[in-house]
């Protein structure tokens, strides 16, 4: 099942994620898949804070009391983050490569840049991994990314295709990514 959520290592931009039956750790999203009255109920987001074996505490939306709880591992599932984010109403795929001009790009990593900042590839310096972008717009006088200190990933937007069906419960998930991987 794909969940989306605002992704705070992107600046909050809206992200897909999917459901996967494994083990958390710690930092990581979980669904609660039971519920845990007055805890927790089904379909709840948390933040794991901790990992005792399968087990975790986690903060739930919610937030039963202000604190965290224990849920066992038999009830939750991890979100995974996929490279599918969510902008104006449109559905974009975060791809890691040089950027072309006109493209538009997602800033992931930078000390002079908010994460999250999405721009248009105005020219190219050295188009190689460590040349530098210019963007139509920058923050605060800075124009251009230097690719060999700072990150960002090239937007393309999916197309979505109705003859497509989208994953609606864990078993359509890894049966897509088995059909991937043979």
């Amino acid at each position: 099942k794909i969940h989306v959520l605002a992704d705070e290592s992107l600046g909050g931009i809206k992200r897909e994620y999917v459901e996967v039956d494994r083990k958390a750790k710690v930092g990581e999203e979980i669904i609660a898949i039971e519920e845990s009255l007055p805890y927790f109920c089904e379909g709840d987001y948390g933040k794991v804070i901790s990992v005792w074996c399968d087990d975790v505490w986690a903060n739930f939306e919610s937030n039963y009391n202000n604190k965290p709880w224990f849920i066992s591992h038999e009830r939750y599932h991890v979100l995974e983050p996929t490279n599918i984010v969510h902008i104006d109403g449109e559905r974009y795929e975060m791809v890691d490569r040089t950027a072309e001009v006109g493209e538009k790009v997602i800033v992931t990593k930078s000390d002079d840049f908010p994460k999250g900042l999405i721009d248009t590839v105005e020219y190219c310096y050295d188009c190689s991994d460590y040349g530098s972008i210019d963007l139509v717009e920058g923050v605060d006088d800075l124009t251009y990314l230097d690719a060999k200190y700072e990150e960002y990933r090239v937007l393309v937007p999916v197309e979505s295709s109705e003859e497509e069906p989208q994953p609606s419960d864990p078993i359509d998930v890894i049966a897509n990514l088995a059909t991937r991987v043979a």
